[in-house]
Protein backbone atom coordinates (compact mmCIF):
# COMPACT_ATOMS: atom_id res chain seq x y z
CA UNK A 1 0.00 0.00 0.00
CA UNK A 2 1.11 3.79 -0.70
CA UNK A 3 1.89 5.67 2.03
CA UNK A 4 -1.13 8.36 3.21
CA UNK A 5 -0.66 11.98 1.73
CA UNK A 6 1.06 14.76 4.50
CA UNK A 7 1.22 17.26 1.86
CA UNK A 8 -1.58 18.54 -0.58
CA UNK A 9 -1.22 21.65 -2.84
CA UNK A 10 -4.47 22.55 -5.19
CA UNK A 11 -3.92 25.14 -7.92
CA UNK A 12 -0.65 27.09 -6.18
CA UNK A 13 0.53 30.01 -7.60
CA UNK A 14 2.81 32.70 -6.03
CA UNK A 15 3.67 36.14 -7.67
CA UNK A 16 6.10 38.76 -6.81
CA UNK A 17 5.33 41.80 -7.54
CA UNK A 18 8.66 44.35 -8.40
CA UNK A 19 9.00 47.74 -7.99
CA UNK A 20 9.34 49.57 -11.65
CA UNK A 21 8.81 46.53 -13.07
CA UNK A 22 6.59 43.45 -14.30
CA UNK A 23 5.51 41.27 -11.71
CA UNK A 24 7.04 38.01 -11.94
CA UNK A 25 5.18 34.47 -11.39
CA UNK A 26 7.31 32.32 -9.55
CA UNK A 27 5.03 29.14 -9.79
CA UNK A 28 1.59 29.13 -11.79
CA UNK A 29 -0.83 27.26 -11.09
CA UNK A 30 1.13 23.89 -9.32
CA UNK A 31 -1.24 20.20 -8.13
CA UNK A 32 0.54 17.68 -6.20
CA UNK A 33 0.89 15.81 -3.35
CA UNK A 34 3.34 13.99 -1.53
CA UNK A 35 3.58 11.31 1.11
CA UNK A 36 3.54 11.14 4.50
CA UNK A 37 7.46 9.21 4.36
CA UNK A 38 10.27 8.95 1.94
CA UNK A 39 12.66 11.27 0.39
CA UNK A 40 11.50 13.98 -2.39
CA UNK A 41 13.79 15.93 -4.42
CA UNK A 42 12.36 19.22 -5.83
CA UNK A 43 15.25 20.36 -8.79
CA UNK A 44 15.14 22.59 -11.77
CA UNK A 45 17.16 25.51 -13.00
CA UNK A 46 17.60 28.62 -10.88
CA UNK A 47 14.26 31.11 -10.93
CA UNK A 48 12.42 27.31 -12.04
CA UNK A 49 10.71 27.94 -8.77
CA UNK A 50 12.08 24.91 -6.31
CA UNK A 51 12.80 27.63 -3.05
CA UNK A 52 9.52 29.23 -3.76
CA UNK A 53 7.47 25.76 -3.41
CA UNK A 54 9.70 24.71 -0.60
CA UNK A 55 9.04 27.72 1.17
CA UNK A 56 5.15 27.13 0.88
CA UNK A 57 5.35 24.24 1.96
CA UNK A 58 7.05 24.60 5.11
CA UNK A 59 4.29 28.08 5.62
CA UNK A 60 7.51 30.43 5.68
CA UNK A 61 5.32 32.09 2.77
CA UNK A 62 1.68 31.99 1.54
CA UNK A 63 0.84 31.19 -2.22
CA UNK A 64 -1.26 34.38 -4.08
CA UNK A 65 -3.39 31.92 -5.15
CA UNK A 66 -4.75 28.05 -4.33
CA UNK A 67 -4.43 25.91 -1.13
CA UNK A 68 -1.62 24.67 0.98
CA UNK A 69 -2.52 21.28 3.68
CA UNK A 70 -0.70 19.75 5.41
CA UNK A 71 -1.13 17.01 7.77
CA UNK A 72 -4.64 18.04 7.09
CA UNK A 73 -4.41 21.73 8.34
CA UNK A 74 -5.46 24.68 5.86
CA UNK A 75 -2.29 26.61 6.15
CA UNK A 76 -4.28 29.32 4.64
CA UNK A 77 -6.42 29.12 7.53
CA UNK A 78 -4.13 29.94 10.24
CA UNK A 79 -3.29 33.58 11.36
CA UNK A 80 0.94 34.70 11.49
CA UNK A 81 1.04 33.67 15.23
CA UNK A 82 -0.92 30.24 14.56
CA UNK A 83 1.65 29.45 11.46
CA UNK A 84 4.50 30.30 13.44
CA UNK A 85 3.26 28.27 16.44
CA UNK A 86 2.58 25.41 13.66
CA UNK A 87 5.50 25.68 12.07
CA UNK A 88 7.79 25.31 14.60
CA UNK A 89 5.50 22.02 16.02
CA UNK A 90 5.45 20.44 12.45
CA UNK A 91 8.04 21.14 9.83
CA UNK A 92 11.48 21.05 10.57
CA UNK A 93 13.50 23.61 8.20
CA UNK A 94 16.83 23.19 6.96
CA UNK A 95 18.70 25.82 5.21
CA UNK A 96 21.83 26.04 2.80
CA UNK A 97 23.60 28.52 5.23
CA UNK A 98 22.91 26.69 8.42
CA UNK A 99 20.57 29.73 10.29
CA UNK A 100 22.02 28.63 13.68
CA UNK A 101 21.99 31.75 15.96
CA UNK A 102 25.87 32.51 17.02
CA UNK A 103 25.57 33.60 20.05
CA UNK A 104 24.44 30.15 21.47
CA UNK A 105 26.14 27.19 21.82
CA UNK A 106 24.77 24.44 19.43
CA UNK A 107 23.06 23.00 22.39
CA UNK A 108 21.22 25.97 23.51
CA UNK A 109 20.21 26.34 19.62
CA UNK A 110 18.30 22.94 19.95
CA UNK A 111 16.70 23.97 23.55
CA UNK A 112 15.70 27.70 22.58
CA UNK A 113 13.74 25.49 19.52
CA UNK A 114 12.34 22.98 21.95
CA UNK A 115 11.46 26.13 24.07
CA UNK A 116 9.51 27.97 22.22
CA UNK A 117 7.22 25.24 21.09
CA UNK A 118 7.00 23.37 24.49
CA UNK A 119 6.24 19.78 23.27
CA UNK A 120 8.84 18.30 25.07
CA UNK A 121 8.71 17.78 28.70
CA UNK A 122 11.35 21.20 30.41
CA UNK A 123 13.00 18.07 32.35
CA UNK A 124 13.67 15.73 29.10
CA UNK A 125 14.87 18.61 26.77
CA UNK A 126 18.46 18.80 27.51
CA UNK A 127 18.60 14.60 27.06
CA UNK A 128 16.47 14.76 23.58
CA UNK A 129 18.54 17.95 22.50
CA UNK A 130 22.49 15.52 23.16
CA UNK A 131 21.00 12.77 21.93
CA UNK A 132 19.86 14.13 18.68
CA UNK A 133 23.23 15.97 18.35
CA UNK A 134 24.63 12.45 18.85
CA UNK A 135 22.31 11.19 15.99
CA UNK A 136 24.23 13.68 13.74
CA UNK A 137 27.73 13.11 14.28
CA UNK A 138 28.19 16.01 16.60
CA UNK A 139 27.44 15.81 20.05
CA UNK A 140 31.08 16.38 21.09
CA UNK A 141 30.50 19.94 19.79
CA UNK A 142 27.33 20.78 21.58
CA UNK A 143 29.03 23.17 24.35
CA UNK A 144 30.74 24.94 21.24
CA UNK A 145 29.60 28.40 19.02
CA UNK A 146 28.44 27.30 15.92
CA UNK A 147 31.44 29.16 14.93
CA UNK A 148 33.66 27.01 16.02
CA UNK A 149 32.05 24.62 13.80
CA UNK A 150 32.98 23.25 10.63
CA UNK A 151 30.40 24.23 7.63
CA UNK A 152 29.76 20.30 7.38
CA UNK A 153 29.27 20.39 11.36
CA UNK A 154 27.11 23.57 11.43
CA UNK A 155 25.06 21.99 9.19
CA UNK A 156 24.51 18.39 10.79
CA UNK A 157 23.76 20.61 13.95
CA UNK A 158 21.19 22.54 12.13
CA UNK A 159 19.08 19.23 10.79
CA UNK A 160 19.14 17.97 14.64
CA UNK A 161 17.76 21.46 15.42
CA UNK A 162 15.05 20.93 13.04
CA UNK A 163 14.27 17.31 14.31
CA UNK A 164 13.91 18.93 17.71
CA UNK A 165 10.06 18.62 18.14
CA UNK A 166 10.39 15.71 16.24
CA UNK A 167 8.27 16.75 13.21
CA UNK A 168 6.53 14.38 10.32
CA UNK A 169 8.16 16.62 7.68
CA UNK A 170 11.81 17.92 7.21
CA UNK A 171 12.49 20.49 4.54
CA UNK A 172 15.78 21.61 3.04
CA UNK A 173 16.43 24.10 0.96
CA UNK A 174 20.15 23.33 -0.73
CA UNK A 175 21.09 21.70 2.17
CA UNK A 176 24.54 20.66 0.76
CA UNK A 177 24.99 23.87 -1.70
CA UNK A 178 27.33 25.33 1.12
CA UNK A 179 29.65 22.09 1.72
CA UNK A 180 32.75 20.29 0.21
CA UNK A 181 32.75 16.90 -1.04
CA UNK A 182 33.03 14.81 1.54
CA UNK A 183 30.41 16.81 4.40
CA UNK A 184 27.71 17.06 1.62
CA UNK A 185 27.84 13.26 1.49
CA UNK A 186 27.75 12.77 5.09
CA UNK A 187 24.43 15.09 5.17
CA UNK A 188 23.28 13.59 1.90
CA UNK A 189 23.64 10.24 3.76
CA UNK A 190 21.76 11.35 6.98
CA UNK A 191 18.96 13.32 5.18
CA UNK A 192 18.10 9.96 3.49
CA UNK A 193 18.28 7.47 6.47
CA UNK A 194 16.15 10.01 8.43
CA UNK A 195 13.11 9.45 5.11
CA UNK A 196 14.12 5.94 6.03
CA UNK A 197 12.94 5.96 9.00
CA UNK A 198 9.01 7.31 8.19
CA UNK A 199 9.65 11.35 7.99
CA UNK A 200 8.69 12.80 4.66
CA UNK A 201 12.04 14.88 3.70
CA UNK A 202 11.48 17.29 1.06
CA UNK A 203 14.77 18.49 -0.21
CA UNK A 204 15.68 21.30 -3.08
CA UNK A 205 18.40 20.31 -4.82
CA UNK A 206 21.04 21.53 -7.46
CA UNK A 207 22.98 18.69 -6.69
CA UNK A 208 21.75 15.46 -9.46
CA UNK A 209 23.45 12.44 -7.38
CA UNK A 210 21.44 14.06 -4.13
CA UNK A 211 18.45 14.11 -6.06
CA UNK A 212 19.17 10.13 -7.80
CA UNK A 213 18.40 8.92 -4.07
CA UNK A 214 15.43 10.28 -3.88
CA UNK A 215 12.14 8.05 -3.87
CA UNK A 216 10.28 10.85 -5.71
CA UNK A 217 11.69 13.46 -8.04
CA UNK A 218 9.80 16.56 -9.01
CA UNK A 219 11.33 18.91 -11.73
CA UNK A 220 10.50 22.27 -11.75
CA UNK A 221 10.59 24.71 -14.89
CA UNK A 222 8.82 28.13 -15.44
CA UNK A 223 7.28 27.80 -12.16
CA UNK A 224 5.38 24.40 -13.97
CA UNK A 225 5.99 20.92 -13.09
CA UNK A 226 7.70 19.33 -16.05
CA UNK A 227 8.23 15.79 -14.37
CA UNK A 228 7.23 13.96 -12.09
CA UNK A 229 8.72 10.81 -11.52
CA UNK A 230 8.44 7.72 -8.54
CA UNK A 231 11.05 4.88 -7.58
CA UNK A 232 9.09 1.39 -7.95
CA UNK A 233 8.94 -0.18 -4.85
CA UNK A 234 10.12 -3.60 -4.49
CA UNK A 235 7.66 -5.85 -3.75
Amino acid sequence: MSDPELIELRDISKRYDRPGGPSFDALKAVTCTISASGLTAVVGRSGSGKSTLLHLIAGLDRPSAGSVAVSGVSLGSLGEDGLAKWRGAEVGVVFQFFQLLPTLTVLENLLLAMDFVGSVPARDRRSRALALLDRVGVADQANKLPGALSGGQQQRAAIARALANDPQLLVADEPTGNLDTDSAATVTDLLTALAGDGRSVVVVTHDEGFAARADRLIRLSDGMIVEDTAKAMSQ
